[in-house]
């Protein structure tokens, strides 16, 4: 079934991307990602990034929590 244009294409000169290219297009865009999106490389690229960022709420949580604050 082909992507609604009026939804994906909605300026005419946009470049195509992974979410409005055409059928064939977007699965060779997609295969071309596939082993940066699997879920080892996001595992290794992104938990540390991650965990980095959910230790630095827990600080602020808890300064705001020592410091008297709901």
């Amino acid at each position: 079934m082909p992507k609604l244009k009026s939804f994906f294409y909605v300026i005419d000169a946009e470049a195509t991307n992974i979410v409005n290219a055409p059928h064939d297009e977007h699965t060779l865009l997609r295969r071309a990602l596939a082993h940066e999106l699997s879920e080892a490389s996001m595992r290794q690229q992104g938990e540390p990034a991650i965990v980095k960022y959910v230790d630095l709420l827990l600080r602020r949580l808890h300064a705001e929590c020592d410091g008297g604050k709901k």
